[in-house]
């Protein structure tokens, strides 16, 4: 499923997963979507989406563990990674962007179409 839109939504809540990949396909990208961290680095490698939007909070392997491994694994390192919470504690340096929970869908898409263009 390797394509140029692919975007992988990572969130433990399904109806998180289902608005976000919603607003996504709406908009004429491609989803993949992973409901944990240990998940999201194994459809990370199998897809290598363009980008990554990435919940902060998860059980077991949190956001940052997640982006912290992202940013190690060489395969990785085109990904662009959002950080997706409800709180700025979360907007993470090493991330290349942030939405805040509640979000809308404009805030979601400028946001992809921001980091997808600066990437190309």
């Amino acid at each position: 499923m390797t394509m140029e839109n692919t975007i992988l939504v990572v969130d433990d809540s399904p109806f998180m997963v289902r608005t976000l990949s919603f607003i996504l396909e709406k908009a004429g990208y491609t989803v993949a979507t992973a409901g944990s961290g240990t998940e999201a680095l194994a459809q990370a490698r199998a897809t290598q989406p363009r980008l990554i939007l990435l919940d902060s909070v998860m059980p077991g392997m949190d956001g940052r563990q997640v982006l912290e491994s992202i940013r190690q694994d060489p395969s990785l390192q085109k990904a662009r990674v959002v950080m997706v919470s409800g709180s700025d504690a979360d907007d993470l340096p090493e991330a290349d962007g942030f939405v805040a929970k509640p979000f809308t869908p404009d805030k979601v898409l400028e946001t992809v179409a921001r980091l997808i263009e600066a990437g190309s």
